[in-house]
């Protein structure tokens, strides 16, 4: 909630929604709709918490019910990802529902060009002509993704046969609801609640009219577009390159996908989650080296007019120091002591080895079918060593703060001392070059990459 001052004393309140899942564009028109509503009930004023949640569930059970009775319009369950270059140039377009519809709205005459935002829906009907059954498909749902016009299409046809090309006709497309409410609805919904008592994954599920047992196991950071069981279908390395950059450069997305670093000021004692070079949720977007407390020194010593001063800083540098490489070694330790899980939910297999046999990362559960994938990736370990040389860029927040000051007229003249400069400095420069210089994601070797050049 933001206030925002009006005439004489009276303050106008606005709510900003700002995230994962307000960001990402493969959310669904549907699964906005419902979260800000979800949210609305969450943020109203005068109920009790029990109130809230029976009304969330209410609200839920509305949805399923006008998804049953076929009252949501078709557009709304449409989802809208950018094509980053033709739908010919990508390796694999087989495993990505957006260039499987560039690649048949090419077939139907449509205008692809790069950089055009493909809208799709998915559908329970593979492209082949076979029946997914809905919600857990055991091909990808590339397969089964549709433009909007092939759906319409295949409406106006009216036949209900099958085993022939969708765009032939032969076949009444079905919206794949119960995929929507497992993949679209039910993870960012489950976020929202996640911090009211009572409201748990398998109610919300229930809610759905989904069974709650299959999600009962489950966190909220094991489903949903910011990680585990991606909203997309897509894995991790499926993430095409703007997603990938605006993951890394958002400040807001960094809360959603790395953990926060949490420092102690040795001065006070007071310990939080460390803001960056300034702090935007505070009216004067202080920078982060200064300690909340109230006439206290600061997270480090800024002043240097006495030799106390000097030596208080170089102590208070080499405890931050410490403190950040504490909690990298944390990190590093969650990647190599990383379990594979069954991405499957009715599947509780995981290991720490895998096998040698050839199966790569396939489930070796009799009976499933699914796919192993690690619990932390090193992909999201590289993120998270990048967000804490993020926190400490003075010249990424300098860029931060000018878009910022465009909408904020009162932080034109937030700067930094010449103290803060250089202490911000010296911690940018010593993760980068004792952490993130030891690791190979942030090197491209070319020795390695033209090894083989010339040679017969």
């Amino acid at each position: 909630i933001s206030f925002e001052p009006r005439d004489g004393s009276n303050m106008k309140t606005m709510r900003e929604v700002k995230g994962l899942d307000f960001v990402r564009r493969d959310w669904s028109v549907i699964s906005h709709d419902v979260g800000g509503k979800v949210l609305d009930v969450i943020l109203a004023q005068g109920k009790q918490i029990d109130e809230v949640v029976e009304e969330i569930y209410e609200l839920l059970r509305a949805v399923k019910k006008d998804m049953d009775e076929n009252r949501v319009e078709l557009k709304k369950f449409i989802i809208t990802k950018k094509l980053t270059k033709q739908p010919k140039d990508y390796p694999d377009p087989s495993k990505q529902p957006h260039v499987m519809v560039a690649m048949q709205m090419q077939k139907m005459g449509m205008s692809v060009q790069t950089g055009a935002f493909i809208e799709y829906i998915i559908c329970t009907a593979n492209r082949d002509g076979s029946d997914s059954g809905g919600g857990g498909s055991s091909k990808s749902i590339a397969q089964r993704a549709y433009h909007i016009k092939e759906i319409e299409k295949s409406m106006q046809n009216g036949s209900d046969g099958g085993g022939e090309d969708a765009d032939a006709g032969t076949q009444v497309l079905h919206v794949d609801r119960t995929w929507y409410l497992e993949q679209q609805i039910l993870p960012p919904v489950t976020r929202y609640c996640d911090p009211i008592p009572g409201a748990d994954m398998a109610q919300i599920a229930r809610a759905l009219g989904l069974d709650g047992n299959k999600f009962a196991h489950l966190g909220t950071s094991g489903t949903g577009g910011g990680g585990g069981t991606r909203t997309g279908g897509a894995d991790e390395d499926d993430l095409d390159m703007e997603d990938k950059i605006l993951r890394i450069t958002d400040r807001l997305k960094y809360r959603e996908t790395c953990a926060p670093l949490k420092i102690e000021c040795k001065h006070c004692g007071s310990s939080y989650d460390f803001s960056g070079v300034f702090d935007f949720n505070k009216m004067d977007a202080t920078c982060g080296l200064v300690c909340a407390t109230s006439n206290c020194k600061g997270i480090v010593c800024v002043s240097d007019k006495s030799v106390e001063d000097k030596a208080l800083r170089q102590r208070d540098l080499a405890c931050l120091k410490n403190g950040i490489a504490l909690q990298i070694w944390h990190f590093i330790y969650a990647y190599y002591a990383r379990e594979w899980i069954c991405i499957d939910p009715t599947c509780n297999y995981k290991t720490r080895q895998l096998s040698s046999t050839g199966n790569g990362d396939k489930c070796p559960k009799i009976g499933c079918n699914s796919h192993l994938k690690e619990t932390y990736t090193a992909s999201q370990l590289f993120d998270q060593l990048k967000y804490f040389l993020f926190l400490f860029d003075r010249i990424e927040f300098g860029k931060i703060l000018k878009q910022e000051t465009a909408n904020n007229k009162k932080w034109n003249n937030v700067t930094l001392t010449t103290t803060q400069t250089e202490i911000l400095d010296e911690l940018h420069a010593w993760i980068k070059k004792t952490i993130l210089q030891k690791s190979r994601y942030y090197f491209l070797d070319s020795n390695l990459l033209f090894k083989y050049l010339g040679s017969s």
